[in-house]
């Protein structure tokens, strides 16, 4: 069983946040030297002369309202406060509530999704101990030691809610001014702001759980083709359900306030990124039958749409697999599935368009790999590992990309198998 503390790092470690204490070269000059000066205490094993530096830091950036520097350090007194002190999980909460307090936005949305983010990761990592733990659950109390799944959801779910208070002003904030704290990726483009940056990190928390906090008797479910409408139709849609505490539904609820936002700037890389990562989620958790035509309907319009900016190669990507995935249901001796024999044709005709017009995308680089997979060879026979001695017998046969095989059969003996 992994220690407390080991559980922290891993907490944090799942964070969208970066522990590294290795400051940009266009930060402050001040700030950096006082970074390398962490830097150096943590590598020489230091922890609490590194805290003491980082409580210099903190001081310094609020008396300037540096907000990017602001989290930075209380990430790092939260990293070092678990390597110095007992009862870690509590003293952090603790650490993070008291700075929700003393600080203002941006720098609290960021707080609260740190807060959220450890309540969370302490569920995920103790959950077997937490769901056999029934007889002593009780969610009036501080120890989260002794709480029920439900107050861990209700508690992370408030808490990134409350991340994406003053949305208006969140829109105004570039994603790079956190460069040096948030674990961006190459996506700076397709969330380019603190907003975009948030409300994804939010959606993917409520698309993950698989926990509802009620069962209600007409529980939610995505069995509309509204929900695969173009995006200015999905945005402006009514929902109506009476399980108004269905992850499902927050996060289609959330889709659609990204895309009213994505909608009326002039990003289109944003906006594509936003309305395919709607629809992949749609996708996935649609339970019409013909979703998989509603799905690729959409993809098209997409494709025609963003034809001419390269983030579409993704698009190209999406088409591509979903009609892998129709080859691999093939079966010969089905009426329905017997037509899904050229699927993966029609699969690499959209690789091959993603590899003509968008050489270098990221994208195009996915459909590489399933073009490997869809073009390589493969062999493989089926049998019963016992048969009954001068009776016919039958082997499955499967392959794939293979014009010409031979098969030889050796006659052998039980003395000789045994040796072997």
């Amino acid at each position: 069983m992994k220690s407390l503390k080991s559980m922290i790092i891993i907490a944090f470690s799942c964070l969208a946040i970066m522990l590294f204490t290795s400051s940009n070269l266009d930060e402050n000059k001040k700030y950096a030297e006082l970074w390398l000066k962490v830097e150096k205490f943590e590598n020489d094993g230091l922890p609490k002369s590194a805290l003491e530096v980082v409580n210099q830091i903190y001081t310094l950036a609020k008396s300037e309202n540096n907000s990017p520097q602001i989290i930075k350090a209380v990430i790092h007194k939260l990293k070092f406060k678990e390597q110095t002190e007992d009862h870690v999980f509590m003293e952090l909460l603790k650490e993070v509530d008291s700075q929700i307090e003393q600080n203002e936005f941006p720098a609290t949305n960021l707080l609260h999704y740190i807060k959220g983010n450890l309540y969370w990761q302490y569920y995920q990592n103790n959950r077997w101990n937490i769901l056999d733990n029934k007889t002593t659950q009780d969610s009036n109390t501080d120890d989260v030691s002794n709480w029920s799944p439900e107050k861990f959801i209700v508690k992370s779910s408030t808490h990134y809610l409350k991340s994406l208070e003053q949305e208006n002003r969140l829109k105004q904030i570039p994603v790079q001014d956190f460069h040096d704290i948030l674990v961006t990726g190459n996506s700076e483009n397709l969330r380019p702001t603190l907003y975009d940056f948030l409300i994804f990190e939010t959606i993917e928390f409520f698309s993950d759980q698989e926990i509802s906090l009620v069962k209600a008797a007409d529980q939610f479910s995505i069995n509309n083709s509204n929900y695969f409408l173009p995006a200015k139709e999905f945005s402006d849609i009514s929902i109506i359900t009476k399980d108004t505490l269905s992850f499902q539904y927050k996060v289609v609820q959330l889709y659609q306030q990204l895309l009213h936002f994505r909608l009326n700037e002039n990003n289109k890389n944003a906006l594509l990124h936003a309305d395919l990562e709607r629809l992949k989620f749609i996708y996935s958790k649609a339970i019409m039958k013909e979703k998989d035509e509603l799905f690729i309907t959409q993809l098209e319009n997409l494709k025609d749409e963003f034809n001419a900016i390269d983030d579409v190669s993704d698009v190209y990507y999406e088409l591509a697999q979903i009609y892998r995935y129709k080859a691999s249901l093939y079966d010969q001796s089905d009426e329905n599935l017997k037509t899904y024999r050229w699927m993966n044709v029609k699969a690499l005709e959209y690789i091959n368009a993603a590899k003509e017009k968008f050489k270098d995308a990221d994208g195009t680089k996915r459909c590489l790999n399933l073009e490997n997979e869809i073009t390589r060879p493969f062999l493989n026979l089926i049998s019963e590992e016992v048969y009954l001695p001068n009776t016919a017998f039958p082997v499955r046969i499967e392959f794939q990309n293979i014009k010409k095989s031979s098969l030889h059969i050796y006659k052998t003996s039980f003395h000789q198998l045994k040796n072997d």
